[in-house]
């Protein structure tokens, strides 16, 4: 985008007139705004983004960190206390160990989010990526599901999209969250 030299509107970069004063727009530099990011790298400006103020993004952030949070807290309990509970066993090894492990790295990454890591919000984009596409193909075996289990498809239906929500919400998110106004 350019800016009018005589009535300083913003104009395409492409037009040699200016449409609102009719002055010649001929050797105009672009005007870009750049914004430093915490982890260092300068991007364009952001401050547009969806149109939400800085308090909603802050909002919605956190409760999706903390959402993140309470759920992997709630799947450590289901695999160490409320499932084998549930049979009449205690925490069984192996595969419960593994789960568990992936379960404390979650955690982990929920904490780094919440404290606004960059490197935590990294790798959580590349997670909810994976997940998004893991959510699609789910979303797509649930509507065939629909065919199989009649009513009940439905409800693995709207669990898929509950899941490609959480998931392209934490990603929005997490670039919403670079705007220089969302966390001043």
């Amino acid at each position: 985008m350019i800016s009018c030299p005589k009535c300083k509107q913003t104009l395409p970069d492409f037009v040699t007139t200016c449409q609102f004063c009719g002055a010649q727009i001929q050797g105009v530099k672009q005007i870009q705004a750049v914004h430093v990011d915490s982890d260092g790298f300068e991007h364009p400006d952001t401050t547009t983004g969806s149109g939400l103020s800085g308090e909603w993004v802050r909002r919605i952030y956190y409760g999706l960190g903390i959402f993140w949070l309470l759920t992997g807290l709630w799947s450590i309990l289901d695999i160490t206390v409320v499932g084998p509970a549930s049979k009449g066993t205690t925490f069984q090894g192996g595969v419960a160990y593994i789960f568990l492990f992936i379960l404390v790295i979650r955690l982990g990454l929920a904490i780094g989010y919440l404290m606004r890591a960059s490197i935590a919000k990294k790798v959580i984009n590349v997670f909810a990526a994976l997940g998004l596409l893991g959510a699609l193909l789910s979303l797509v075996g649930s509507l065939m599901s629909i065919m199989l289990v009649g009513p009940f498809g439905i409800l693995f239906v709207l669990l898929s999209l509950l899941d490609v929500i959480v998931n392209g919400g934490i990603m929005w998110i997490i670039g919403e969250s670079e705007r220089p106004d969302a966390f001043p």
